[in-house]
């Protein structure tokens, strides 16, 4: 999880401090030109200048034969904005060899002889870039210690591209802190920046910073969309390596997708790319790219193979970054197949490898993954000494992440050796994680073990708790599982409707081929058939195209249907889900400020869409039995009034918040055949329908009267009502918006239309009669009887 973390963050910053100038082989031979026909020190440090930047990107070790002489000539000239940019770009290749420190310091002496040289903009550029040199090295304190500053003196000093630049470290900062929105907010402020100022280039910095936190947060797509942009424009500009930069996070997003032959294709293309600019750097990033899609694919020996050649790479170029990476990857796979032993030779070399690249950052992650891989060996002994290693460290050194990984690695050591409140201290947090992420799964292992220890520890009350936790996370999976047998309901809705439109087609092709084999026939009988015959083919013909216009008829219907029924799915199911997110960290802000009225109002907010999801899901649970023919129908002699008391029972803080009154008249002695089910959620759409649609202070009626062998059972309300021609489609599902309630309720228009198809499978019928601003009766009538 570290590596992948770092990789992301050293390929964010390598973006932002890599791109320069871009040119193309003709104004290259311009400038070279123009230093051959340089008349005095300054022309000649002038051409040199723009040498480095156009060569920069394309032609790196040109550029820094450049950069050597300029530095010499800095010297002769004294000059100090010629003295600054030989700095900054010294530490732009101080970063890229992995010296942060050096880099950082060179950036610093860059600002200061910019700062000197009274150039506002560039000595706030490269002090941003000190900055990033804090990020890289994981101290954001003092990162954000410089961004904030330098901020405020950019916009006091006007300088608009320091500014914009800074306003997007400011994203990256707090995109590595996982604090999405607001990094989200500063990279879209700075591309509106870079936008208005008319600035291709300079956006690009942001826009790949967005394209990643969109990966980070799930959002695939638009991650997908963004990097494709991107690379488009760099390869126009030929900009090979930044593009091999954006090909990485491409690959990465791709295989978030599933997409893996897009995300090796990806891959290939750094490999190939790298290998023409002798970029071992990015070689070797293709290669444990490609380990890690390998890795996916359960090809393991191929994924060995591609870290072989990462590590004889990266060592060639003492690239300690890479080096680790390899390491840690190649315990991780042979920890995947098992091969515990194998895994800790891996890892335990990495550790001792860090003596030999002179750093350390990486030893708590080592340590960890080595501590799980002799925990999953059950080499109890071993885990024990690894973890009493990661205990001499601060907390501080380990990030969240480092932390829950070590408090699950002591929480399962503590389980092993029966120590209860081990389990307890360790095994809590990660519980905790596990619920906020919700990885019900995970947390419903972890509350097991809590409800044990602390049963074993006498403490009975947080015991029970857990158990209770256990039968909440049991609902929790199992409403999961509900909206994955949606999905599967709904592949199946495209597959049977696939089918039957090729069925359609292929019955057209059929009455088209029958209907000229019968003209031939017609030919060939004679002139005195011909014309009775061909009346007859005429009638036949006529009545095949009928039959094919009502199998169209039926197809534009059944994707009206399928439209309308994922948009429910899209929209009104996936809203108020949406809504729940981050609910325990509204409460937990809430209750601190002890805010009980807002907490109150949160929690009737909560209810009312929890409700509404409830009975959306339902609904269309419902929805997709009937379609299938596969509800449960079970008739039975019923008394009405108590199913329609217990159905109405839950719209009673919807009456009251709108202030209805609910009337009844329904004798009691009332009995129907029906399916109690089915009833049920009939009447439940018909109420929340008028609750819906009518205005504070109306007035809803259930009535029942029998009228021979059925009951009239009458749903009225005082509402709007609704015109004559939306009563005639009112029972289908079609395209577009529902209508707001009177309290600008949402709806997604499948109750009505469930009630319908309900009402018919029980043997009963359903109507309607409406009035503009009278109101609305549905009426539905029920046998009294099995006929």
């Amino acid at each position: 999880m570290k590596i992948r973390r770092w990789a992301c963050l050293m390929v964010l910053l390598l973006w932002q401090v890599a791109l320069t100038g871009q040119s193309d082989n003709n104004s290259t031979d311009s400038l070279a030109q123009a230093l051959q026909n340089a008349g005095s020190p300054q022309e000649r440090a002038s051409a040199l200048q723009s040498l480095v930047q156009a060569n920069w990107s394309n032609e790196r070790d040109q550029a820094k034969a450049y950069l050597q002489e300029l530095e010499e000539l800095s010297a002769q000239l004294q000059v100090d904005s010629i003295t600054a940019f030989v700095r900054k770009q010294q530490a732009l290749l101080l970063y890229q060899s992995g010296d942060y420190e050096g880099a950082l310091s060179t950036f610093n002496q860059a600002s200061q002889w910019y700062e000197k040289a009274g150039l506002p903009t560039p000595a706030l550029q490269c002090r941003a870039r000190a900055g990033i040199m804090y990020s890289i090295m994981g101290d954001y304190e003092q990162a954000e210690a410089i961004y904030r500053p330098a901020l405020q003196q950019a916009r006091q000093a006007k300088a608009p591209e320091a500014e914009v630049f800074l306003l997007s470290q400011m994203g990256t900062l707090f995109h590595y802190q996982g604090i999405s929105d607001s990094a989200q907010h500063y990279y879209e402020v700075a591309i509106a920046h870079y936008q208005q100022s008319g600035d291709t280039l300079g956006m690009m910095r942001p826009m790949y910073n967005l394209a990643v936190l969109h990966s980070d947060a799930g959002r695939y797509e638009n991650s997908v969309a963004t990097y494709t942009a991107i690379y488009n424009y760099q390869m126009g500009q030929k900009s090979f390596e930044d593009a091999m930069i954006t090909l990485e996070g491409l690959a990465s997003a791709n295989r978030q997708m599933g997409r893996l032959n897009e995300a090796a294709d990806n891959l290939m293309e750094i490999y190939q790319l790298s290998n023409q600019l002798g970029d071992i750097r990015m070689k070797v990033q293709s290669l444990l790219g490609m380990s890690l899609l390998e890795g996916s694919r359960q090809q393991f020996d191929q994924s060995k193979g591609y870290l072989r050649e990462a590590l004889s790479l990266s060592r060639q170029v003492n690239n300690a970054d890479q080096i680790m990476a390899a390491y840690y990857r190649m315990g991780q796979l042979y920890q995947e197949q098992a091969q515990y032993d194998s895994a800790a030779f891996f890892l335990q070399e990495g550790l001792a490898m860090q003596d030999t690249l002179n750093t350390q950052r990486y030893t708590l992650l080592f340590l960890l993954q080595l501590g799980q891989v002799y925990a999953d060996a059950e080499k109890l002994e071993q885990a024990v000494q690894i973890a009493q290693r990661m205990a001499a460290f601060e907390p501080a050194a380990f990030d969240a992440q480092q932390l829950l990984s070590y408090y699950r690695l002591q929480g399962g050591i503590s389980e092993a050796k029966g120590d209860y409140a081990g389990v307890v201290r360790y095994q809590t947090e990660s519980f905790k994680d596990y619920l906020q992420n919700q990885l019900y799964g995970q947390a419903k292992k972890d509350a097991l073990l809590l409800m044990a220890a602390h049963k074993a520890l006498d403490q009975t009350d947080k015991a029970l708790y857990y158990a209770e936790t256990v039968h909440w996370l049991n609902d929790s999976i199992a409403s999961r599982q509900d909206v994955e047998l949606l999905a599967e309901q709904r592949k199946d809705f495209e597959f049977q409707l696939e089918r039957q439109q090729i069925e359609a087609e292929q019955a057209k092709e059929t009455a088209v081929l029958q209907a000229r084999a019968r003209q031939n026939s017609i030919v060939a009988i004679g002139g005195m058939l011909l014309a009775a015959l061909g009346f007859g083919f005429f009638w036949y013909t006529r009545r095949q195209k009928q039959t094919i216009a009502g199998q169209n008829q039926q197809l534009q219907q059944l994707n009206e249907t399928k439209d309308r029924l994922f948009a429910i799915i899209g929209h009104d199911l996936r809203k108020p889900a949406i809504a729940f997110r981050g609910i325990a960290k509204k409460v937990s802000f809430l209750l601190r400020k002890k805010d009980f009225a807002t907490l109150e109002q949160l929690g009737e907010e909560i209810e009312k869409d929890a409700a509404g999801l409830s009975q959306l899901t339902e609904n269309l649970l419902n929805w997709a039995l009937t379609q299938r023919d596969v509800m449960p129908y079970q008739p039975t002699q019923l008394k009405l009034l108590p199913l329609l008391e217990d159905t109405a029972t839950p719209f009673q803080t919807a009456l009251q918040n709108k202030q209805l009154d609910l009337e009844w008249a329904v004798p009691e002695d009332s009995v129907v055949y029906s399916d109690a089910n089915a009833l049920s959620t009939i009447v439940r759409n018909l109420l929340d329908n008028a609750i819906k649609f009518t205005p504070e202070g109306g007035r809803i009626t259930l009535a029942g009267t029998t009228e021979g062998q059925l009951l009239k059972l009458k749903v009225k309300d005082t509402g709007v009502g609704m015109p004559p021609e939306k009563l005639k489609e009112l029972f289908l599902l079609k395209k577009g918006r529902t209508q707001p309630g009177t309290a600008g309720e949402k709806g997604s228009g499948l109750g009505l239309h469930l009630a319908h198809e309900l009402s018919k499978l029980n043997q009963s019928s359903l109507g309607v009669n409406s009035h503009i601003g009278k109101g609305t009766i549905f009426t539905l009538s029920l046998p009294l009887k099995a006929t």
